[in-house]
């Protein structure tokens, strides 16, 4: 996924918005929407974005403010409209997790599962379609209007912070995660060891992909210690020291991009907008419950 924009949501949400879901990732959605458990999708969740921060509850935006956020918007969005984007700006998508959430900004949580996605690495761009739709979200912040969306109660720190219970499928952001992507491992002639942690309930046999990309990298499973069944399998797998930068390619910018938006928002507007903990930060597929 590519960064599109930083963007002002309604109720004054601001929010970093991709190009679009990809083919996978919309068959994905599309494969969950025919369940008719779920019920019919929240509209936040159609359009893939980060909610990085709200207003607190005391604020709310006035017209002026909106043209001035619009225009912090523009200013760091600049650097995600070049040609060829380089990959440090770009998300991942190398597993999904069920989350069943606390709060709706997802800094308390009471379960994470992880789901693996695939074992090969799928560069596909959102199509023509897809683009031009999440566009036209993106494009509404500069319509006159809109600020009557952005001025409607909620979407503030309580309704984000206060209790609330729900289970949702997202996509948490590895580069704040700090957790190595297993599918950006290349081929090496001069191996060196990594361990990664794989959930005993979600992978039993600890089997982490042993093909990335179609290049194969040595592996073996390690039996974790003690009685329980819950603890963490470990999964050795052999890549070169050279290669191990790999790693951390994918979205490796996204951390500084947004903290430079934060100082920009906070230097215009001082003590008026709250930001969600780095750790919290996820990209919904879809809501599941609540």
């Amino acid at each position: 996924l590519r960064p599109l924009a930083f963007f002002v949501s309604w109720q004054g949400v601001l929010c970093l918005a991709f190009r679009g879901f990809t083919p996978a990732l919309s068959s994905l959605k599309a494969d969950l929407n025919n369940l008719a458990a779920l019920g019919t999708e929240a509209s936040g969740s159609r359009w893939p974005k980060i909610s990085l921060g709200c207003l607190k509850d005391s604020r709310r935006l006035t017209p002026e403010q909106l043209t001035r956020l619009n225009a912090i918007c523009r200013l760091g969005s600049g650097q995600f409209q070049r040609p060829n984007a380089p990959r440090s700006q770009a998300v991942l998508v190398d597993q999904v997790e069920i989350v069943l959430y606390e709060n709706r900004c997802q800094e308390r949580v009471l379960s994470v599962q992880p789901v693996p996605l695939g074992r090969f690495l799928d560069v596909a761009e959102p199509t023509s379609r897809e683009q031009e739709r999440v566009s036209s979200i993106v494009a509404e912040a500069e319509q006159p209007g809109y600020w009557f969306h952005v001025s409607k109660d909620g979407g503030r720190e309580t309704h984000y912070r206060g209790p609330a219970l729900g289970a949702t499928l997202v996509h948490q952001l590895a580069c704040f995660k700090h957790r190595p992507q297993v599918q950006q491992l290349p081929y090496v002639a001069h191996p060196v060891p990594i361990r990664v942690q794989v959930p005993a309930q979600v992978l039993p046999q600890a089997q982490v992909p042993a093909s990335t990309g179609g290049v194969p990298v040595e592996e073996k499973s390690e039996k974790p210690e003690g009685p329980s069944e819950k603890v963490a399998a470990s999964t050795v797998m052999t890549v070169s020291t050279e290669k191990l930068r790999a790693l951390s390619v994918y979205s490796s910018a996204l951390p500084a991009l947004i903290q430079a938006f934060r100082t920009m928002v906070n230097k215009e507007l001082p003590g008026d907008y709250t930001w969600f903990e780095d750790s919290s930060l996820h990209i919904t597929i879809r809501g599941l419950m609540g």
